[in-house]
């Protein structure tokens, strides 16, 4: 296995940097960034590359590489760097968590996601750099488009399909069936029912705060 140049050097490429190193047999090398970005020659103990030399300094036969980018406008630029590094001619890695209860022959793009607790049934496909939080389940045959971001608690039933770049927020449902076109956003708490539109948005109401302060309730509580 080759070491890892993680691609990034913000909050998610320090989540990237802890389970690689806590859950997987992967060693990270090094970090990179764009020039017009690189302000530190290291991160977390790690040297930082300018990704316009990376090929230079860390040679796609010697290492692969992780884009540890999230979902910043709407997971295009995530996208778009996965492309670049396919470019250059590197593999790219897949992080699942050892929690995560997948099929041996799931279809699985490159530089994916995967947190605790994530349960995937047979026959599902999941594109390139799809990134899937804590405790999300998805029932057979569902297919993930590429670069799709989805968060912690999300239950989707069999049958449902993204195309790519939606961002699903926490706790969100799918009926069994449901078509949810490109570059989506459903949020948090939000039942879906019907098929989505290609960049449609869709926001579930949140809890109405109770009239009463909490010092009405002290002798329940």
């Amino acid at each position: 296995m080759k070491p890892v140049v993680v691609f990034g050097i913000g909050d998610f490429a320090e989540q990237v940097l802890f389970y690689l190193e806590h859950d997987s047999p992967c060693q990270v090398a090094a970090f990179s960034v764009d020039q017009a970005y690189l302000r530190e020659t290291s991160f977390k103990g790690r040297p930082v590359a300018p990704f316009e030399t990376l090929e230079r300094d860390y040679p796609p036969d010697d290492y692969d590489v992780f884009v540890a980018m999230g979902y910043n406008d709407l997971n295009r630029l995530r996208a778009e760097r996965i492309a670049l590094v396919r470019s250059k001619g590197y593999r790219m890695i897949n992080y699942i968590h050892s929690s995560a209860l997948i099929p041996n022959d799931l279809r699985i793009g490159e530089n994916c996601f995967f947190l605790e607790k994530v349960v995937v049934q047979p026959f599902t496909r999941i594109g390139d750099g799809v990134v899937i939080l804590t405790d999300t389940g998805l029932g057979h045959n569902a297919d993930v488009g590429d670069c799709c971001y989805i968060s912690g608690g999300c239950c989707i039933a069999a049958f449902v399909s993204f195309g790519p770049r939606c961002f699903v927020s926490l706790n969100a449902t799918f009926r069994p069936g449901v078509k949810i076109g490109h570059s989506v956003i459903v949020g948090a708490g939000a039942l879906m029912l019907e098929d989505a539109p290609d960049e449609s948005v869709y926001i579930a109401k949140g809890t109405a705060r109770a009239p009463r302060g909490s010092r009405l309730y002290k002798r329940f509580i």
